[in-house]
């Protein structure tokens, strides 16, 4: 289980010195800079989270993931989470498409479902982008982007589509 220090995002986002944070290059104080870019990644609309590319373990879940999926942060951390709160029609072609695309070191995205701690099932839109060292994936980032109400509007919008076609056909036939 990573260390409170480990789970900041804001060290990752300056990995080994390589770099500033945004804000400090535009002049903020580095904590000042820490402090905005944390606010910004707990208040977007969807869970902000780095997961290693190898294992797909996360090491760092913003704290809208509890609110959306009701996990809390620190059950985000064990190893296999990910998959194992996968839908299981979605178990086996997500993790796969993902490693496909982390292999090409490519940005991804897609949709699936998960398992809330709840019991109900959440779609996801997950859009993912690989952080390579020397030309290696090494960091997964994303956004994961809960899109349950614009599946079942997509649906409902299906169904009374499917209706109003059989109801045509009966009075054309009819």
């Amino acid at each position: 289980v990573p260390t409170a220090q480990q789970r900041d995002v804001f060290p990752r986002l300056d990995r080994g010195g390589r770099g500033h944070l945004p804000l400090v290059r535009l002049g903020l104080p580095a904590r000042l800079a820490q402090v905005v870019e944390h606010l910004v990644v707990n208040t977007t609309d969807g869970i902000v989270w780095e997961a290693d590319a190898q294992t797909f373990t996360f090491t760092f879940v913003s704290q809208k993931a509890e609110e959306i999926l009701g996990f809390p942060i620190a059950e985000w951390y064990t190893p296999g989470f990910w998959i194992a709160h996968m839908h299981p029609d979605d178990r086996a072609w997500v993790p796969a498409q993902c490693a496909s695309c982390v292999r090409r070191l490519e940005p991804h995205s897609f949709e699936y479902r998960f398992i809330a701690r709840d019991g109900r099932v959440a779609w996801l839109r997950d859009q993912v982008a690989v952080v390579q060292e020397q030309g290696e994936p090494r960091w997964l980032r994303g956004i994961l982007i809960y899109i349950s109400a614009d599946k079942q509007a997509a649906e409902e919008h299906q169904r009374v589509t499917q209706s109003y076609q059989m109801l045509f056909r009966e009075m054309l036939n009819g």
